[in-house]
Order: structure tokens, then sequence, then C-alpha cells
């Protein structure tokens, strides 16, 4: 009866992973994610929130720990950058999570997709964090100066952090980089 039941809800994941497809998410190259994350100042990592906690909502039926995607995105506005760490940190998790669920059956698919980061949670977790404890010691102990200093290394690390949770959730919907030739 339980087995049952487990595979019921593989095949059901399954199918949700397919669903994605009615909501148009695609790939999304390198250079846009890189050059929005820089050029808006930070501001995509709102859009992005709110898309990627859209993309795992569409297919996960249990409570992931997630709000709904303006509320996400509304959170991390307003909590002056903590709700960004913890959406940063659910989101790979969640996707993590979902992918192992659905491996078996989209080894296949996923064969072109490379894998993401091994502790993708832990390294955005721990990456922001250290991001935003410096932020707030450049700002209380050097007037600002300090962190003038580092915005493009906090760029550079921000838009890898982009990055990589967007190609992880990308590999747990099987989305392939599109052949252009």
């Amino acid at each position: 009866m339980a087995e049952e039941n487990i595979n019921e809800r593989e095949k059901n994941a399954i199918k949700k992973v397919y669903s994605f497809k009615k909501h148009n998410f695609r790939y999304v190259s390198t250079p846009q994610i890189v050059l929005l994350t820089i050029f808006t100042c930070g501001l995509y990592t709102y859009y992005l929130i709110y898309k990627w906690v859209e993309m795992l909502q569409t297919i996960e039926d249990e409570d992931m720990g997630l709000t709904n995607p303006i509320a996400a995105a509304l959170i991390s506005f307003f909590s002056c950058g903590i709700g960004i760490v913890y959406f940063q940190y659910k989101i790979p998790e969640r996707a993590e999570y979902f992918a192992r669920k659905t491996a078996e059956d989209k080894n296949e698919e996923r064969r072109n997709i490379r894998p993401p980061l091994k502790d993708l949670p832990l390294i955005a977790l721990l990456g922001n964090l250290a991001a935003w404890i410096f932020t707030v010691i450049g700002l209380i102990f050097t007037a600002g100066i300090l962190n003038l200093l580092a915005y493009p290394l906090i760029f550079a690390f921000y838009s890898w952090l982009h990055l990589v949770i967007q190609r992880s959730i990308e590999y747990t919907l099987c989305i392939e980089k599109p052949d252009y030739n």
C-alpha cells in the first residue's frame, strides 16, 4: 500500500516536470543573467526569486516551505536581505530534492545537462550570510567605503549565485540549452 502511494506520487511528480512547458519556463542565457544582475543593481534578484518559486510550485505537490511567488519577492525586498538569504537557500534545496525524487525516470533527459553543484543550498546560505555580514560591517565601521570597494566582488558573487541556482532549476525541469545552429 505504501509503495503504491510512493510510486503514484513519483509518477505525478514526473508529469508535473512536463507542466513547466505550459508556463513558458525556458533556458536563460549566462550573459542575460549576469548583465541583468549588474545593470539592474540587483533588482533582477527579486524577479528571479519570483520565477524560481513559481517554477517549483508548478511541479511540487507538497508544502515546500516556500510561499507564493509574489509574497516571496516582497518578503525578499522588505526584509533587508534576510528574505533573499532564505529563498536563495530554500530554492536550490527544493530543486535538489525534486531532482533526486525524479532521478530514475529523468536520467535520459538530463544526460546532456550539467548537474548542479553539490551542496548548493549550503554554499548559497553561507555566501549570502557572509556578503550580508560584510555589508553591515562595512557600513558600520567604514561608513560604506569598504562596500564601495567591494561592489565588484559582491556583484560577481551574486551574478554567479543567480547563474548556478538558475542552472539547478533548469536541471530539475530538464530544460536544455537551445541549439541555435
